[in-house]
């Protein structure tokens, strides 16, 4: 489900609330949404075993992100997340 930049920009000033990568489509989809959320706010998802995990890790590769963005998606979100409990 594709969300507006409004809608996005919205849910971010609620408060606590995350956004995964599973859905983004096109080249450069973590990049537009990063226009909108900040990299704190993005998390790694693949939806696996329905979606092919692999599609996930394209869509981390295909937009030009600096290695500390990649990090902070891939794991130090989850992890600051789950330690927060």
């Amino acid at each position: 489900m594709s969300l507006s930049a409004d809608l996005q920009s919205r849910l971010v000033q609620a408060g606590q609330v995350f956004f995964d990568i599973v859905a983004l489509e096109g080249i450069g989809g973590i990049s537009r949404l990063l226009k909108t959320v900040p990299v704190e706010r993005v998390l790694f998802g693949s939806h696996a075993p329905f979606f092919v995990w692999e599609s996930a890790e394209l869509k981390l590769m295909e937009s030009p992100l600096p290695e500390p963005f990649l990090e902070r998606i891939r794991r130090t979100n989850a992890v600051n997340l789950l330690s927060a409990r």
